[in-house]
């Protein structure tokens, strides 16, 4: 199906917001489309926490932001084989009455229950293992971000999740061609990745040092995917300052246009849309969830601080009472 400007308009600046932290995004009611799982929510807004109670903020918008790991373009459909994994995944929550925004990071490495799905796409069972591979078990499209929706709500203590966004990483070389010139300075020595990523360097990226930079990790060693979510917000922050360069809302648009059939799908649709809004990142905007990196058998394995995590959703997510 076509996708008209209005609607492209709006889900470029979606994936603004997402790539720049802030920047304009649209402002909608959920409403479930028909045969996808409803988005999780607790059963009452009131909850108690150590001795206080407190209630949901349901003036909040969550969006999970899916970056998936993959050479092809964005998988649409559902397939009988997916092997594509979940990269980065960043839930942006919107406050509708302050017209803020929050950042909460969750590492793909998260040790969780993911569900696993039959060749008919059905649920048959579950699994203790890293939270990328949730939507590999599903058989890609929306069913794969469904799958990752109701995984991370649950692993969020059943937090309503409205919508999703999913983008191929290997658009950020697309969008740094598109955005660019971006430069950063190295804060680290990141010659692994490439030997200009110097400590203290100041580096105008190509777009291949810009996918490089916010895609490389690895795989045998230890923390190197922490690092590259350090990496990933540094380059989102240059991303910005970039972006806000260029012009006006039309200017942006017609920079990103190219970027939509390609590399993005979203649940959002144009009668979904109330109002297209101009949100700021909040002063304690960004946050990651909390935990430990440990080596696993193969491969890297985080393991959620629940007791630190609850902090955060309550100090993100609720108001006291």
């Amino acid at each position: 199906m076509e996708v008209s400007k209005k609607l492209q308009r709006i889900i470029i600046f979606v994936l603004v917001m997402v790539l720049a932290i802030t920047g304009y995004i649209l402002a909608t009611d959920h409403q479930s489309q028909a045969g996808q799982p409803t988005p999780s929510a607790s059963q009452s807004n009131v909850i108690e926490y150590q001795g206080k109670r407190y209630r949901y903020n349901t003036d909040l918008m969550n969006i999970l932001f899916i970056g998936v790991d993959s050479t092809n373009l964005i998988q649409t459909d559902n397939l009988a084989s997916n092997t594509n994994q979940a990269d980065s995944i960043i839930l942006i929550s919107l406050n509708k009455s302050t017209k803020e925004a929050n950042l909460l990071q969750v590492s793909r490495n998260s040790m969780v229950d993911i569900t696993q799905y039959d060749i008919y796409g059905e649920p048959s069972r579950t699994s203790f293992a890293q939270l990328a591979l949730q939507y590999s078990t599903a058989k890609g499209g929306a069913q794969s971000c469904w799958a990752m929706v109701d995984t991370v709500s649950t692993m969020l203590s059943d937090l309503r999740i409205d919508g999703y966004i999913n983008l191929n990483i290997e658009a950020i070389g697309k969008i740094n061609e598109l955005a660019g010139p971006v430069t950063i300075t190295i804060p680290e020595d990141y010659t692994d990745v490439d030997p200009a990523f110097v400590k203290g360097a100041t580096i105008t990226l190509s777009d291949g040092q810009a996918e490089a930079y916010v895609r490389h990790r690895d795989i045998e060693g230890i923390g190197s995917n922490q690092e590259r979510m350090a990496r990933q917000i540094q380059y989102i922050e240059a991303l910005v300052a970039t972006v806000r360069s260029k012009g006006d809302i039309d200017s942006i648009y017609d920079m990103f246009a190219p970027l939509l059939d390609k590399y993005l799908l979203t649940n959002m649709t144009g009668d979904q849309i109330d109002e297209l809004a101009d949100y700021n990142l909040s002063g304690n905007g960004y946050e990651s969830v909390p935990g430990e990196t440990t080596m696993g058998n193969t491969y890297e394995e985080f393991y959620i601080n629940y007791d630190k995590l609850d902090d955060i959703l309550i100090k993100m997510f609720y108001n006291e009472l």
